[in-house]
């Protein structure tokens, strides 16, 4: 949930440097000991990556709301996003460097008016050796620390948690007979993952003077596709914005640290009550300095039912929506397709479990069964 975008084959060759994907005329990735041409390939490859499509995680979250925190509703952007693709295609490349441990260096200026004036590949090549060998240790290991420390994160792979919720595997409850579309396949209970206070209250920049106020209540949402990535989990809660009148409101919001700061969502409208949500585009931000803290608090007896519906059916396969309860609304946590084998029958993991769902018509019959291998439905599997 991470709402994450895919980046289009189209155009992007040249944004990211077809000659030398390594490099653009104003930085250069570097590692210790590892040869320019070892550099490029590296760098081709996470290039070619964002180029087949891969997914890019723009921004983590497109809903927000009480227990629910977040929704994973993917968006795909459209080649007409251009420049945004183009940036988001970049920050993907980035990213897989410094997964491969290679720090993004930038160019001084004379520098980059020297690298200009150099023609021919191989040229170029010999200058980028040399400049590269000049480059010492300490120099990569600073660009490589992170602008923020950060967040508190869930465990990876946590059992029965899925987004903002823990499931009680002991209140699971199976629908007996068959389910159409709308119907309930199985309904649980739930809490929070985690709760925290705002330490003291903290300032997310911006022209509307967003902050964190002190003592205000987050929730953990965890919609990372990749827990062991540099992002942290989401913290969700009321943020407090400037108006132009010069009060403060109330904003649903969510905070989550990466590599380049806090980055921040807000949603321009007012706080509403637990599990209602949003959907309209929220105000985004980074910021990269200060420390933000949060103290864990109990997560207390704050439990909500939880039901996964069948959202949708056909020959070719069906979609299920895990839907939470509350405050006399529904708000969708969750929801996926699944291809049916042969028209007939898929196995949707469920962490201990697994959850069979058979195809009769225009419904299904579910069954819970024991031997699931610790993966979670949204295919998050354990280490």
């Amino acid at each position: 949930m991470s709402t994450r975008r895919m980046i289009r084959a189209a155009g992007f060759a040249a944004a990211l440097g077809a000659a030398l994907p390594a490099y653009a005329s104003e930085h250069v990735f570097a590692k210790p000991s590892v040869a320019l041409v070892r550099t490029q390939s590296d760098s081709s490859a996470c290039a070619a990556d964002a180029r087949r499509g891969q997914t890019i995680s723009v921004v983590p979250w497109n809903m927000t709301g009480g227990i629910a925190g977040a929704a994973a509703v993917s968006v795909l952007s459209s080649i007409a996003d251009g420049i945004a693709q183009g940036r988001a295609a970049a920050a993907y490349v980035e990213r897989c460097m410094r997964k491969l441990g290679y720090a993004k260096l930038e160019l001084s200026a004379d520098d980059t008016s020297a690298l200009s004036k150099v023609h021919g590949s191989e040229a170029r090549q010999a200058w980028l050796e040399a400049y590269l060998a000049r480059i010492d240790t300490a120099r990569v290991a600073a660009a490589l620390k992170p602008k923020v420390d950060r967040l508190p994160s869930a465990p990876a792979h946590e059992q029965y948690a899925l987004h903002g919720v823990r499931l009680d595997s002991a209140t699971l409850h199976l629908t007996a007979g068959t389910v159409r579309r709308g119907q309930t396949i199985l309904t649980a209970e739930a809490s929070y993952r985690q709760n925290a206070v705002i330490a003291e209250t903290f300032n997310l920049g911006a022209k509307l003077n967003v902050q964190a106020d002190k003592g205000a209540v987050f929730h953990l949402v965890d919609m990372r596709a990749d827990p062991d990535g540099e992002e942290s989990s989401d913290w969700c809660g009321p943020l407090t914005n400037a108006t132009v009148f010069g009060k403060r409101v109330t904003r649903p919001g969510c905070i989550h640290s990466a590599f380049e700061g806090y980055v921040w969502a807000l949603w321009l409208e007012e706080m509403r009550p637990l599990l209602t949500t949003s959907i309209n585009p929220p105000m985004l931000g980074v910021q990269r300095e200060g420390k933000l803290v949060l103290q864990p608090i109990p997560i207390g007896d704050d439990r909500q039912p939880v039901e996964m519906r069948l959202h949708n059916i056909s020959t070719a396969g069906v979609e299920v929506d895990l839907m939470a309860l509350g405050s006399g609304k529904a708000l969708s946590l969750w929801r996926q397709e699944f291809s049916l084998a042969d028209g007939h029958e898929t196995i949707i993991p469920f962490w201990t479990k697994r959850l069979s769902l058979h195809r009769q018509g225009d419904a299904i019959r579910a069954e819970l069964l024991d031997g699931g291998d610790g993966t979670a439905p949204n295919g998050i599997a354990p280490a």
